[in-house]
C-alpha cells in the first residue's frame, strides 16, 4: 500500500503530465489536492484558493495570487499552513513549470503568512510591509526577509510588479499588489468581494482609516481592469 506521500507525488506528477497537455484556460479551475484549488484570471495570473474550518466560518477560502510569465513566477500570499503551501510550490514548478522568484506577505495574519516557513526552506525571497516584519518578530512568527515603507518595484520575468501600501484598513500592514501587464491588482483584505455584506475580522482593523486607504488604492492604481479580493470573487 502506497504511504500517503507518494499519493501526493504520483497525484501531482499525473497533474503536471494533464497541465502540460491541457492548459488552464481563463476562468477555468485545477484542483491541486483536497482544501487547495487555482483559478486562472489573466494572460499571466492564476488565483491560489485555500480552505480552513473555523467554528465560526465554517469551511472559509482564502486568496492569494501565481503570476508567472517567461518561466518566472511571483507569488502573493502563502496557503494557510505549510502543508499547502509545499504542495502549491511544487505544482507551480511541475504543471506551470515556473521558478518562483519571491512571495508578498500581504499581513500578517495566518491567510497571507502561515506557510511562509515552506518558501524560506525553498530560498524564495519574501517582501512585505516594513509593519508586518514588526508584527511577525513581536508574534514569534516566521519574518519576511525584505520590507518597504511606501512602495517598492520589481521586475519578473521582464514585467513590473508592484507592492503598494496605502494605509491602514484591514489590519496597520495591509498591502496590494500591482501586476501593469495585465491590468490586474491584488487587493487582498483590504478589498471586499461584491457580495460581501460586512467586513469580516475587524479584529485587527483600523476602521476609521479603512474607506482612505480603499480610495488611495483607487487613485493610485486608476487601470486595475481585474481586481481580486483576499475571500470570496
Amino acid at each position: 500500500m502506497l504511504n500517503p506521500n507518494r499519493r501526493v507525488s504520483i497525484f501531482l506528477a499525473l497533474l503536471a503530465l494533464s497541465s502540460s497537455l491541457f492548459p488552464i484556460a481563463i476562468g477555468e479551475k485545477a484542483i491541486i489536492y483536497r482544501d487547495l484549488e487555482v483559478m486562472r484570471v489573466s494572460q499571466h495570473g492564476y488565483i491560489h484558493v485555500s480552505y480552513m474550518t473555523a467554528p465560526e466560518w465554517g469551511r472559509f477560502p482564502s486568496n492569494g495570487l501565481i503570476y508567472v510569465i517567461d518561466d518566472e513566477c511571483f507569488v502573493v500570499d502563502t496557503p494557510w499552513n505549510r502543508e499547502m503551501s509545499k504542495l502549491l510550490i511544487e505544482w507551480i514548478e511541475s504543471a506551470l513549470k515556473a521558478k518562483i522568484k519571491g512571495i508578498a506577505v500581504g499581513h500578517w495574519h495566518d491567510d497571507c503568512l502561515g506557510g511562509l516557513a515552506e518558501f524560506h526552506a525553498r530560498n524564495i525571497t519574501s517582501y512585505s510591509h516594513q509593519l508586518t516584519q514588526t508584527e511577525a518578530r513581536n508574534r514569534r512568527l516566521p519574518i519576511p526577509q525584505t520590507g518597504f515603507k511606501d512602495e517598492i518595484p520589481l521586475r519578473i520575468g521582464g514585467c513590473d510588479v508592484i507592492l503598494h501600501y496605502p494605509g491602514c484598513g484591514h489590519t496597520r500592514d495591509n498591502i496590494v499588489v500591482w501586476f501593469p501587464e495585465d491590468k490586474l491588482l491584488f487587493g487582498g483584505c483590504l478589498v471586499k468581494e461584491k457580495r460581501s455584506q460586512s467586513p469580516g475580522n475587524t479584529a485587527d482593523a483600523v476602521m476609521e482609516d479603512w474607506p482612505q486607504s480603499v480610495l488611495n488604492v483607487k487613485k493610485r492604481f486608476p487601470e486595475a481592469v481585474i481586481v481580486v479580493p483576499g475571500h470570496g470573487q
